[in-house]
């Protein structure tokens, strides 16, 4: 009896065995181990990440150091003492050296004797840029990609028919496919209809875009007219916004961003770029300028009316301005003013 006792017992207990044995892990067990290994693969890729984008730095800002002081001896052994005014023209023609996977962009201010050097990575996407006798400072300069794939500047979307109406309607449009309306507002006094026209530029170029192709409205002010241009963005939408401006006979121009409380916001770290043109042929005597912390104000050159000015907002503005405000006055003699914009979106 008590040995079928026995029998039957080890029986059970080894049938319970092999079916524990047999049986595997439950659903629940299953994803509670897929969880888990999920949540360590994302700790190291954050981890992984967080180091080359640490290494990212440290090497465009070695970079961006050594490109500097490459710049200011080119600076010392050109007998005028300016900077150079490409990347192709640094270092004696030779160009300047970046590690690999690094981008040089570079933007030299002719009237201020200045430049800003932009240094990305391409494996990062990381920005850093400098100033002469600057430390490098976190993000792209103005009108500089922080991307490593640099998208085409574009103009915006509008007709003959809509730059034509101006005066009177605002017109709605993109510019690099994001949103983008301009609307205009005069003092007292007269001005004529608005038309497109681009010839005034005389072939210069801005990133490979002809100034020429871009649709660009063409006023005329009377005599202390003032036209104020409003071109209202989204917040973050947009990477680089050019404003052109030629012909600035007698023509003064303010221009600043504001914010959604329509607070203005700082220029310190916008570009302006300004070349006079005699003819066809650039000459030395570009617009002067003042940038006032949170305008800037562009003055004219009596008698010199074919000019190509060029105002690039940093990254900062772009991220926090809802509007950007040209405001145009004409001074002894009425004067016409053409302007237009180019932009690339983030």
């Amino acid at each position: 009896m008590l040995s079928s006792v026995y029998v039957t017992l080890s029986t059970s207990m080894s049938t319970n065995k092999q079916k524990k044995l047999t049986s595997g892990f439950t659903i629940v067990e299953l994803l509670i181990v897929i969880v888990v290994i999920g949540i360590l693969a994302a700790i190291t890729i954050v981890s992984y990440n967080g180091v080359q984008k640490r290494a990212a730095e440290v090497s465009i800002k070695s970079d961006l150091k050594n490109a500097s002081g490459q710049l200011g001896k080119d600076a010392i052994i050109n007998a005028t003492g300016r900077y150079p005014s490409s990347l192709s023209a640094a270092n004696e023609g030779a160009g300047l050296k970046s590690s690999p996977g690094n981008s040089f962009q570079y933007t030299y201010i002719d009237a201020l004797n200045t430049y800003c050097l932009t240094a990305t990575s391409v494996r990062s996407n990381t920005s850093y840029h400098i100033y002469p006798s600057g430390a490098p400072s976190a993000n792209a300069c103005a009108g500089h990609s922080s991307s490593s794939t640099v998208t085409a500047l574009a103009a915006p979307t509008w007709t003959t028919t809509q730059v034509g109406n101006l005066l009177t309607t605002p017109v709605a449009a993109t510019i690099a496919g994001k949103p983008f309306s301009v609307s205009t507002a005069l003092s007292t006094g007269t001005a004529t209809g608005t038309h497109i026209d681009g010839n005034a530029y005389f072939g210069a170029t801005v990133d490979g875009v002809a100034l020429a192709t871009v649709p660009t409205p063409d006023m005329q002010l009377t005599t202390g007219l003032t036209m104020t241009v409003r071109a209202d963005i989204t917040p973050g939408t947009l990477e680089t916004l050019n404003m052109i401006l030629t012909d600035l006979e007698y023509m003064t121009v303010t221009i600043y961003a504001l914010d959604s409380s329509n607070v203005r916001l700082p220029t310190s770290d916008w570009i302006v770029l300004s070349q006079e043109y005699d003819g066809t042929s650039p000459s030395s005597s570009p617009n002067p300028y003042t940038n006032n912390g949170t305008s800037i104000r562009i003055s004219p050159i009596a008698n010199i009316n074919d000019d190509a000015v060029r105002v690039v907002l940093d990254s900062g503005t772009l991220r926090d301005s809802t509007r950007i405000v040209m405001e145009f006055t004409s001074g002894a003699t009425g004067d016409w003013v053409q302007w237009g914009f180019l932009g690339r979106s983030n």
